[in-house]
């Protein structure tokens, strides 16, 4: 038995060493290869495939029961998208080229996950629409209630387009936060067309919207620091059959450029409205500006062109800012 000296020793184990190096490279490349991978959802007519891990095929529903990416492209002409996760879980739905109707229920229906992103790819179009009445397996049931509709949190993002026409209630709707960070998004809806219970946030996006009730809604009046809505950035086109922008707790414009034609109050909030910039240009058939607590405009100018009430509120505070009304428009200019 040959003896291996000191040097011999040290040669092994570098060489054992460099092995189990390469060794666990290989594994760690495999683990991020894995968490990279997305899965791909084929929509094809009356059909749906799927290549990858994750989303379960069951008729004309695709289901996704794993947290990860899920890439949708195609058309389906009667079916669903339900996401349906363990509670810690997000999902990534990225729409790239998708057009998704469903006459009986949600096109988009998000029963459980952490998050759900609805990524709109570059370049593409896509579209989302609904029927007129939903059919619910328990009669004591009343959602879905939308064409889009989530549970939980919902985050919409990315630089494509999405239309959503809802039939039946709402448009885009979560039970949740919502938040739209991105996209050409176009929404109509005998409802409301933009609705999170807990909060609306608009960071970002070009988004157009034609609504039988509100245009964006926050309605959340149970929980402390909910129901409220925030508008950061982006470009807000809005008609609305009842209020354009309807917070339960309080309003926010912070920035962005906001049009609104409304058949009721432009901007309403039961609780607070602060305005602190922005482009604004407002068109009601009743108060341009309305808060049961307080209105407060920080250093903008809120242009009026149409409102029987321009300023509606037990408090109002102008700080550098001002509300200006187009000749012809007769609105009161009072707190109430």
């Amino acid at each position: 038995m040959n003896e291996v000296g000191p040097i011999g020793r040290k040669l092994t184990t570098a060489l054992l060493g460099a092995v189990l190096a390469l060794a666990l490279v290989g594994c760690l490349g495999c683990q991020a290869t894995a968490a990279e991978a997305s899965t791909i959802i084929t929509l094809e007519g009356d059909a749906i495939s799927v290549d990858g891990r994750g989303a379960t095929v069951e008729g004309n529903i695709v289901v996704i029961w794993s947290a990860g990416t899920y890439i949708t492209s195609g058309t389906l002409d009667d079916g669903q998208v339900l996401v349906n996760t363990g509670a810690a879980e997000t999902v990534k739905l990225v729409l790239s080229g998708a057009s998704i109707s469903c006459s009986t229920s949600a096109p988009i229906y998000v029963i459980n996950a952490e998050e759900t992103v609805i990524t709109l790819a570059e370049g593409t179009e896509n579209s989302v629409t609904d029927n007129d009445a939903y059919v619910f397996a328990d009669i004591t049931k009343s959602e879905p209630s939308a064409a889009i509709f989530s549970k939980d949190d919902l985050t919409i993002e990315g630089p494509g387009a999405l239309t959503v026409s809802a039939n039946y209630k709402n448009g885009i709707q979560g039970k949740d936060d919502l938040q739209i960070t991105g996209g050409r998004i176009t929404v109509t809806a005998v409802e409301d067309a933009v609705k999170g219970k807990d909060s609306v946030v608009v960071a970002g996006g070009d988004i157009t919207v034609t609504a039988g009730d509100d245009g964006l809604q926050s309605n959340n009046d149970a929980d402390d620091g909910k129901g409220y809505v925030c508008i950061e950035a982006g470009t807000l086109d809005i008609t609305a059959a009842a209020s354009g922008i309807q917070a339960e707790t309080a309003l926010t414009v912070n920035g962005g450029t906001v049009s609104i034609d409304s058949d009721d109050d432009a901007l309403h909030s039961n609780g607070s409205l602060i305005i602190n910039g922005g482009d604004i240009v407002l068109a009601s058939g009743d108060g341009a500006l309305h808060a049961d607590g307080s209105v407060e405009v920080n250093g903008v100018v809120v242009h009026v062109t149409r409102c029987s009430k321009t300023i509606e509120s037990a408090s109002v505070t102008m700080n550098n800012g001002d509300v200006v009304l187009a000749a012809g428009t007769s609105g009161t200019g009072a707190a109430a």
